[in-house]
């Protein structure tokens, strides 16, 4: 019988095997498959612009053509009007927007969801995600049966290289809020977790949320996936301050640093007229000519503060990375102000050009050079923008048009 079970037996014998070679072909010709979609007679063509000729002349092979697609569409700054993909960077505005607006885990979920829609929007993660299939078999770390064939393994671990890079670009642009979100818990990573650690972790598991989100919507939500962020921040961090911006102090390792900056804080936001740095010493229950070798007057003391508590890291990185680390510093400088006055008015009136508030200055002096517009003094800009934090939150609006006039 033609369709008897003998029959039957046969071709589902047929079917396994010819699923085996495909299954194989998917691993070891991923990459043919996919440079026969950018030819460059099939672009030239596609474009309805370039000759054929010419871009044979500009395309050295397929290959070369996405390890040139990688390096363009994959980087953060990449943008293109043409095809309305926005540059990495310019989706940063709205959470900066939100980090800066409030010195709360409410607006660093916020500003993770943000990150987190994005990337349902974005052409590049598409184009990145497809690339890394194709060329997943060349990684170091696989160690499968079937791979990429050898004259194709070349170039694409050159690809992957380039994938990398542009990954690792992607987490500088993200570590910002990482860090915002340490200075605004007053945490930092654990001992034995790097941040650059935490960092990759952090974003392992977005990005695994958002690839089961792509494949079962219902599996789990934007805000559920930002809680799980937020949970696993906090099981990789520790109370305590991030020191990086105090680097400048010359303390020994064994002066507590950590604890003179806390107990000073406590102390000027309780509003008491006391001498600071002996009421410090005692909080504390160190000896005061300790305090005093570091810290030789209120001035330097409360700097120090600033420096840890509201600028809590250099203000460095791209710009986008330094307009939302010197919004940020701003708005917990408001707030300072409205909780210790007398801090902020004592750094004021004692200020000096390399204080905590002058490297806010310059952070927002160099922002305003950058923006390349006639309308700003960028000295005087700077000026404003510290001033007007140092009125406190009450003032915060105007504080928020003066980034507006830095944002680009």
């Amino acid at each position: 019988m033609p369709n008897g079970p003998e029959q039957r037996r046969k071709t589902a014998a047929a079917q396994s095997a010819l699923l085996d070679v495909a299954t194989q072909r998917l691993i070891t010709h991923a990459l043919d498959a996919l440079a026969s979609l950018v030819t460059p007679s099939i672009l030239a063509r596609s474009s309805q612009t370039v000759s054929v000729d010419t871009a044979y002349r500009l395309l050295e092979s397929p290959e070369h053509t996405i390890q040139m697609l990688t390096n363009r569409v994959i980087p953060p700054d990449f943008s293109s009007d043409t095809l309305n993909w926005p540059a990495f960077s310019q989706v940063n505005v709205a959470a900066i927007d939100s980090a800066a607006g409030e010195s709360s885990l409410v607006s660093i979920h916020r500003a993770l969801c943000l990150f987190i829609a994005n990337n349902f929007a974005l052409t590049s993660s598409v184009v990145g995600r497809i690339i890394d299939a194709a060329t997943i078999t060349a990684s170091t770390q696989w160690e499968g049966e079937f791979r990429i064939r050898d004259e194709r393994l070349a170039i694409a671990r050159q690809i992957r290289a380039e994938r990398l890079r542009a990954v690792r670009d992607i987490d500088e642009e993200l570590s910002w809020m990482v860090r915002i979100a340490l200075i605004q818990t007053r945490r930092r990573p654990k001992t034995g977790i790097t941040f650059s650690q935490m960092v990759i972790v952090v974003r392992a598991l977005a990005d695994g949320c958002i690839d089961r989100m792509l494949l079962d919507p219902e599996s789990i939500s934007i805000a559920e996936t930002a809680d799980a962020i937020i949970d696993l921040g906090y099981a990789l961090s520790e109370d305590g301050l991030l020191l990086e911006a105090a680097s400048r102090f010359d303390v020994a390792n064994d002066f507590p640093l950590e604890q003179v900056v806390l107990a000073a804080d406590r102390i000027w936001r309780s509003a008491d007229d006391t001498e600071i740095l002996p009421a410090v010493a005692e909080a504390i229950g160190v000896p005061i000519t300790g305090v005093l070798e570091v810290f030789p007057t209120e001035r330097e003391l409360g700097d120090a503060v600033l420096r840890c508590l509201v600028i809590g890291i250099p203000i460095d990185g791209s710009r986008q990375s330094r307009m939302a680390l010197l919004a940020g510093a701003l708005h917990r400088l408001a707030q300072l102000t409205d909780e210790a006055p007398q801090l902020v008015a004592t750094m004021s009136a004692q200020d000096s050009p390399d204080s905590a508030l002058s490297e806010l200055r310059s952070a927002g002096r160099l922002l305003a050079q950058e923006c390349n517009s006639d309308a700003v003094d960028p000295d005087r800009l700077a000026e404003q923008l510290v001033a007007t934090a140092c009125l406190g939150l009450a003032h915060w609006e105007t504080t928020r048009l003066l980034l507006d006039l830095i944002s680009g």
